[in-house]
C-alpha cells in the first residue's frame, strides 16, 4: 500500500515538473517573441516631406531612401540609419563679421586711451587681391542645399569645412581675374554668377568618386559688400564722386542734344512742308495762266481786233496805274488838251497821258498765239 503511494506520488511530481517545463518554454517563447518585434520595431521611421533617408547595411550602402511617410529596415546592427533633411536652403555668410584690431602695445597707447579722430575701431576680416594689384573688403552670403544625403555624411570626412574653404577659393580666383573697378563698380552680378558655377564645378571634383555625385548644391552667391580698404575709403569715394558727375553731365549733354534734335526735326519738317505748300501754289498758279491764256486764244481766234485792243488798254492800265490816260484815234491832226470837268480842283497835281490807240496792223492770230505761248 505504501509502495502504492510512492508511486502516485511520484507520478504526480512528474506531471508537475512536465507542465513546469512547458510552461517555461512558452514563457520562453513569448518572450523571446516579444523581444524580436520590439527589435524589428525599432527598424520602422517616418520621413518627413524634403528629408532622405541613407540606409547602410553592415556599415555599407545599402540605399537612399527619399519617398515621404513610413518605412522600415532591418533594425542595428544589421542595418543602421540616417536622416537628413536636403530641401532646406541652408547659408553660410563671409567677411560679413568686422573684427576688432590688435591691441596696441602699451608703450604705443595707454589701456584707457580712445582712438584718434578719424581712425576705425574694426577692420575687415575677408580683404582679397585684384588683377592689377589693389585690395577690396567683400562680403557675401553663400546659399546652398543638400544635393546627396550620402555624399553629404560619408563622402569626407567635414563637408561644411570643405564647402567653406572650397567657397573663399572659388571667390578669391574670380575676383583675382577682374580689375577693382569691375568689382568695385561694373561687374558684381558677374562675379556672382562665375563663382557659383566655378564652386558648383569644383565641389563636383571633390566628390566625383561618389556614385550619386556633389554633397552640395549650390544656389547662390551674393555679394552684401564691395569696399576699398579704409586707408583709402576716401579716395574711391571721391573717384564715386567724378564719376557721378561724369554720368550726370553725359545724361544733360544727351539731353540738350535730344533737345536740339528735335528742334532740328520740327524746323526741317516745317520747311519742308513750306516748300511743298510755295511749289503747290506755284503749279497751281501756272496752271491757272495757262489756262487763261488758253481762253483768251480762244477769243483772239474769234475777234482778234477787239481782243487786241483790250490787252492793249488793261496792260496800259497795269504799267500805269496812277497817271490819268486819253485814247485817241491815230491819224488826228490835232490833240485838243482836255480837262475832265470832275478834276478841276486837282489841276497842278498831274498832266494827263495820251496814249495812241493800237494800229490795226497785227499778226495773225495763229502767230499771236504761238507769240504769247
Amino acid at each position: 500500500m505504501a509502495r502504492r503511494d510512492d508511486e502516485e506520488a511520484a507520478g504526480e511530481e512528474s506531471i508537475r515538473r512536465s507542465v513546469a517545463r512547458t510552461l517555461a518554454n512558452w514563457i520562453t517563447v513569448l518572450a523571446s517573441l516579444a523581444v524580436i518585434l520590439g527589435w524589428g520595431a525599432t527598424g520602422f521611421y517616418t520621413l518627413e516631406p524634403g528629408e532622405s533617408a541613407v540606409i547602410l547595411l553592415f556599415g555599407e550602402r545599402n540605399r537612399t531612401v527619399v519617398a515621404e511617410g513610413l518605412h522600415w529596415h532591418f533594425p542595428a546592427p544589421i542595418q543602421t540609419m540616417e536622416v537628413v533633411n536636403v530641401s532646406e536652403v541652408r547659408q553660410e555668410g563671409f567677411g560679413l563679421r568686422p573684427v576688432a584690431p590688435a591691441s596696441p602695445q602699451p608703450a604705443q597707447r595707454p589701456d584707457d586711451a580712445t582712438p584718434a579722430a578719424g581712425e576705425s575701431t574694426t577692420t575687415f576680416e575677408n580683404a582679397m587681391q585684384t588683377a592689377d594689384n589693389n585690395i577690396v573688403n567683400l562680403g557675401y552670403v553663400l546659399k546652398y542645399e543638400i544635393d546627396d544625403a550620402f555624399a553629404y555624411l560619408y563622402g569626407m570626412a567635414d563637408p561644411e569645412k570643405t564647402l567653406f574653404d572650397a567657397t573663399r577659393a572659388a571667390v578669391r580666383e574670380v575676383v583675382g581675374q577682374l580689375g577693382v573697378d569691375d568689382v568695385l563698380y561694373t561687374k558684381r552680378q558677374e562675379i556672382e554668377v562665375r563663382a557659383r558655377d566655378l564652386l558648383n564645378e569644383r565641389l563636383a571634383a571633390y566628390f566625383g568618386e561618389v556614385e550619386a555625385g556633389s554633397a552640395f548644391r549650390v544656389r547662390s552667391i551674393e555679394l552684401q559688400v564691395v569696399q576699398p580698404p579704409a586707408q583709402v575709403q576716401e579716395a574711391f569715394d571721391e573717384i564715386i564722386a567724378a564719376g557721378q558727375d561724369e554720368e550726370r553731365a553725359i545724361s544733360q549733354a544727351r539731353g540738350d542734344a535730344k533737345e536740339v534734335l528735335e528742334q532740328a526735326t520740327a524746323r526741317a519738317i516745317e520747311l519742308e512742308q513750306s516748300s511743298l505748300a510755295y511749289k503747290e501754289s506755284k503749279v497751281l498758279e501756272a496752271r491757272g495762266r495757262a489756262s487763261r491764256f488758253d481762253a483768251l486764244l480762244v477769243e483772239y481766234r474769234l475777234a482778234p481786233e477787239v481782243t487786241r485792243r483790250r490787252l492793249y488798254l488793261e496792260t496800259m492800265e497795269e504799267i500805269l496805274p496812277q497817271v490819268d490816260k486819253m485814247v485817241i484815234e491815230p491819224g488826228s491832226a490835232t490833240v485838243v488838251p482836255f480837262l475832265p470837268m470832275g478834276q478841276m480842283g486837282q489841276m497842278g497835281q498831274g498832266t494827263p497821258m495820251v496814249l495812241p490807240a493800237p494800229q490795226p496792223s497785227a499778226p495773225a492770230p495763229e502767230d499771236a498765239g504761238e507769240e504769247q505761248r
